[in-house]
């Protein structure tokens, strides 16, 4: 046990020491009393004379001249000109640059491009685990003692979101013609061709990779994120009403986790991520508490505070659609803190250093280029700690069209779980 003394104790000085600490496997203690800190015969520092830590004395949103600097030879973020891990970590972490108004794309996401992370080549670091064993390393040199860091063992954990449960089976009506008929108008014969074979039963659809997801789920904690808001421009998903889709799922729900796929709209009308979610549990019968944001749509605080208060325990959607790496600079698990209220929060945050289309679509990079790419990624989780999650669609992963050979890219990935072991 190790005693701190902190001469403004709140929450955020609890909530960044827990991460620098508590996620290492290591107790301490923490106090804003001199006169205990005096008294105490644990092994104890004190950061009041360190000149660090100044964003986490501070409520709210603050203006700050940002750049980077060097504490102790190592890189980290300067505020108003002071080199600072602690309030670089609260930062990072916090995603306190996404509440100041930025540029955002075109879907009003906040990009990769534009975080600190990326103008300094940190986002493909596990940067906050890095700013926090420099930490315990100068307290090492103080006091003269090993702090015994413990690494969490990394589990590697598939995700896939289901935006398009099949390209052609159970749809009908309206929906059907006119997916026909841009197909004739665009002469894409390929597609009419493998419509007719797949209604005909002679041909598996190409979105039917699900017993490939089963076999996977044999071997790893699979998580899946369903898309259940009604159709619209940017949510093509199945309805929930149609009975293939429900056994579909129902089937799934037997040796994996299932969580809700927030819908694109719901990000406007935030009262339907409710109303989606009911709608799944009584397909599953039983509470859902994990989500993933369809488009990766997440606003600060409101989208989390939403998901918080309709019951939602975690969340996957911590990751860039526009770049690879950690958005939050760590791939632990971590509560989110909401910094308008100043407080931790019970929502647990569970960030992905992938997704398939960063890779293919927004990158352009080869499978070759990817597996180089993504074993970099891995390598980084294996010496920090964390969990390596990572990101696919059930569309993406049957070699077909764009995906071409993109299989083999999944393989890789699931491969380096006896990279691990050796």
């Amino acid at each position: 046990m190790i005693l701190f003394h902190v001469p403004n104790l709140n929450e955020r000085w609890s909530y960044t020491l827990d991460f620098v600490f508590a996620v290492r496997g290591i107790n301490y203690k923490l106090t804003s009393s001199e006169e205990e800190f005096s008294e105490s015969t644990l092994t104890k520092i004190s950061f009041s004379d360190w000149n660090i830590g100044s964003l986490l004395d501070e409520r709210g949103l603050t203006k700050k001249n940002i750049s980077k600097g060097n504490w102790h030879a190592e890189e980290c973020l300067t505020f108003n000109e002071t080199p600072d891990p602690l309030s670089s970590l609260f930062f990072v972490l916090s995603r306190m640059e996404e509440y100041y108004p930025k540029k955002r794309d075109i879907h009003n996401r906040f990009s990769g491009k534009d975080s600190w992370q990326n103008q300094y080549n940190w986002l493909d670091k596990c940067i906050c685990d890095r700013w926090a064993l420099l930490i315990i390393k100068e307290i090492e040199k103080k006091i003269g003692v090993s702090l015994q860091v413990k690494t969490k063992e990394m589990s590697l954990i598939p995700t896939f979101d289901i935006d398009n449960a099949y390209a052609y089976q159970f749809k009908k009506g309206k929906r059907k013609l006119l997916s026909i008929a841009k197909d004739l108008f665009q002469l894409n014969f390929v597609r009419l061709k493998e419509r007719k074979l797949v209604l005909a039963k002679i041909q598996k659809d190409p979105y039917d990779t699900y017993d490939l997801i089963e076999s996977i789920a044999l071997k790893f904690p699979v998580k899946i994120f369903w898309l259940v808001g009604d159709y619209g421009k940017y949510d093509k998903n199945i309805n929930l009403k149609n009975p293939g889709i429900k056994e579909l799922i129902r089937n799934l729900n037997q040796i994996i986790e299932i969580g809700i796929h927030p819908s694109y709209i719901s990000n406007s009308i935030p009262a339907m991520v409710k109303t989606e979610k009911e709608k799944l549990e009584s397909v599953v019968d039983k509470k859902i508490i994990s989500a993933r944001q369809h488009f990766l749509k997440l606003s600060f605080p409101q989208t989390y505070r939403n998901l918080i208060s309709y019951g939602i325990k975690e969340d996957f959607t911590m990751g860039f659609a526009d770049a690879l790496g950690f958005r939050n600079g760590t791939a632990h698990a971590f509560p989110w803190f909401d910094i308008l209220e100043n407080r931790k929060t019970d929502l647990i945050i569970r960030p992905f250093a992938y997704m398939d289309g960063t890779l293919n679509e927004y990158l352009q990079l080869s499978p070759e280029e990817a597996c180089h790419r993504i074993g970099s990624l891995h390598n980084e989780v294996l010496q920090f700690g964390g969990d390596f999650i990572f990101l696919w669609h059930n569309e993406t992963i049957g070699n077909k069209g764009k995906w071409k050979e993109w299989s083999k890219v999944l393989d890789y990935t699931l491969s380096l779980k006896l990279k691990e072991r050796t």
